[in-house]
């Protein structure tokens, strides 16, 4: 709404009374609500990842960092005090306040939850939030406002963990309880495939190629280590080598073609590794000695009467 104010009243366009009340006020409302910040001071170092007030005194703050632990203010944030008496760890990523027992406080440190029940002078270890434990903790990066107590009923607590679960507590997180548990992650299609109810492994069959993959990659690895010690003792080594390299690039192209076979239709498919397994696996009988050549190779030495 635009006001034109002149001291001409008929050259200007007035608006009513109630209009003109109506914009007044509605101008205070903006600049009410401007926010207005003022410098509290530096903490003491690190960064600050949790804040709570005090849910019943005015001006009473508290807030957490990472790494100095607790901090309290009781006059609107102007000056701050650490309170780390009995904390578990100096870590500190989410605070809670209890509104029906206004000094209790929850802070989840890196170390467990802890307790507090004086505004924060003291605080306790919770039993059995600590890592070894429910791993209740407080944790950089996985861990925000993982702290909520029940308004209505101070001793109930939820608390999540970053490994996924959420606890609830009756009495005051002295016991928990699974509330929430995050469903495990599938497999991945690459490592496991389910036909008739089944792994593919139980299969005899698909068993049967695994072994025989198996096999022959251990004798085209000795054949190979056979060729390279006889080099190494000076020896002759034409063919062992070439038997090494038939066999080998024999052995690769039917374990990257079996490997296939065990993925179905997903081995085809360029999105998976085995795909281009079996691409790279061709080349082997063509590059650094075409396979027919290998052979040639093997038959005039054993002709020749070679060993």
């Amino acid at each position: 709404m635009i006001i034109y104010l002149n001291s001409d009243p008929e050259h200007t366009p007035m608006k009513s009374s109630s209009s003109l009340l109506l914009a007044l006020f509605s101008a205070s409302l903006v600049q009410a609500a401007a926010p207005h910040w003022e410098w509290a001071g530096w903490g003491g170092g690190g960064y600050f990842y949790s804040s709570v007030f005090h849910p019943t005194k005015d001006g009473v703050l508290y807030m957490g960092g990472d790494v100095c632990g607790v901090y309290k203010s009781e006059d609107h944030g102007q000056n701050w005090r650490l309170i780390n008496d009995g904390l578990a760890d100096y870590g500190v990523f989410s605070l809670a306040v209890d509104r029906t027992a206004p000094e209790t406080v929850y802070a989840a440190t890196a170390g467990g939850l802890c307790k507090s029940t004086d505004g924060g002078a003291h605080w306790r270890l919770l039993p059995g939030t600590d890592k070894k434990g429910l791993r209740i903790t407080g944790e950089k990066g996985k861990s925000i406002r993982c702290i909520a107590v029940d308004p209505a009923r101070g001793n109930i607590v939820y608390a999540a963990s970053p490994g996924g679960k959420v606890y609830k507590s009756a009495d005051g997180g002295e016991t928990w309880k699974v509330s929430y548990e995050k469903a495990s992650e599938p497999e991945p299609p690459e490592t496991l495939r389910i036909q008739f109810g089944k792994a593919l492994i139980t299969f005899p069959r698909v068993a049967d190629k695994i072994v025989m993959m198996a096999v022959e990659t251990m004798i085209a690895r000795q054949i190979t280590y056979f060729a390279a010690r006889a080099k190494d003792e000076g020896r002759r080594t034409d063919l062992e080598a070439g038997m090494a390299k038939l066999l080998g690039a024999r052995v690769a192209w039917a374990a990257a073609d079996n490997a296939l076979q065990i993925h179905g239709g997903n081995g085809f498919a360029l999105e998976y590794p085995v795909s281009r397994l079996l691409c790279d696996a061709r080349i082997l009988n063509i590059f650094e000695g075409a396979a027919e050549i290998q052979a040639q190779v093997i038959a005039r030495r054993v002709l020749d009467g070679g060993n």
